[in-house]
């Protein structure tokens, strides 16, 4: 992209748009809403993230496409924690030289932090592998969403900011939108983007 490229509000808006409709990739949002042709869009969709109306926009579509999908904040929170510290311990019994896989129910939740589970066959009986899922990932996630990472963080929102953010989600973009566009966005138009 060339010094001084100049982004357009509605491109902007676009962008933010394109965000989550990929799935939160910022370089695909970039080629699909701005420049398809740039050589490095990874870089430009993260610069363009940080832009206010940008950074507006995606964390209000961000909180509506979640609660749309009834996923709220700390349920995310406790299934990374559930990945984050889990314990092979949780998933074994060990008396003096023997060990054991306890019961599937006996494990309860904990069960989801298990990636595989193999029963192997072997010369006087079996042999059971378990794969736990990878934790430094969901500890990482864990760790920004504390703010050890990064400087913002999206805060969950309470049963009243709920209930006004349903209210006022369509208004609020709308707004955003007039912002980035100007007055030209008609309701068509803003329907039809949602």
């Amino acid at each position: 992209m060339p010094t001084g490229y100049k982004i357009k509000k509605d491109q902007k808006v676009a962008f933010a748009y394109a965000y989550i409709a990929n799935n939160f990739s910022a370089p695909k949002a970039f080629r699909e809403a701005v420049n398809n042709d740039v050589v490095n869009p990874s870089v430009q969709g993260c610069k363009l993230l940080k832009d206010p109306l940008v950074s507006e926009l995606v964390t209000s579509l961000t909180l509506k496409h979640l609660a749309k999908l009834d996923i709220q904040q700390q349920h995310i929170i406790k299934e990374l924690a559930l990945l984050g510290f889990s314990d092979i311990g949780d998933f074994i019994n060990c008396d003096g030289n023997s060990m054991s896989i306890k019961n599937i129910d006996d494990i309860g939740e904990q069960r989801r932090a298990i990636k595989k589970l193999k029963i192997i066959p072997c010369g006087d009986g079996e042999r059971i592998e378990i794969e736990l899922h990878d934790k430094i990932r969901p500890l990482e996630n864990l760790g920004k969403n504390v703010g050890m990472f990064r400087d913002t963080i999206l805060q969950p929102l309470d049963e009243a900011q709920k209930i006004e953010s349903d209210k006022g989600y369509n208004a609020r973009i709308k707004k955003l939108r007039q912002k980035a566009i100007g007055d030209s966005a008609t309701d068509a138009e803003f329907e039809a983007t949602e």
